[in-house]
């Protein structure tokens, strides 16, 4: 549920302005945690490390990907 409300919170700071502003004043995951509880979102810190991770990995297997040597036409 809390990765639910993390991607709703990150839709939310996507589509309004004083929350992004309020965001890029951040200076640590604390303040980012704060900032999404006063506008109503129940996120936690463990949910920042966990997005950061998945972003991390899927960003690793984009760049592992091996392109055919050759491509066949049927």
């Amino acid at each position: 549920m809390s990765q639910e409300e993390l991607s709703n919170f990150i839709y939310a700071s996507e589509h309004n302005v004083s929350i992004r502003s309020e965001l890029k004043a951040c200076l640590n995951k604390e303040m980012i945690v704060e900032i999404a509880k006063k506008h109503g979102y129940q996120v936690h810190i463990d949910d920042l490390i966990e997005e950061s991770i998945s972003v991390k990995t899927y960003n690793w297997f984009l760049k592992s990907k091996i392109n055919p040597i050759k491509s066949y036409n049927y």
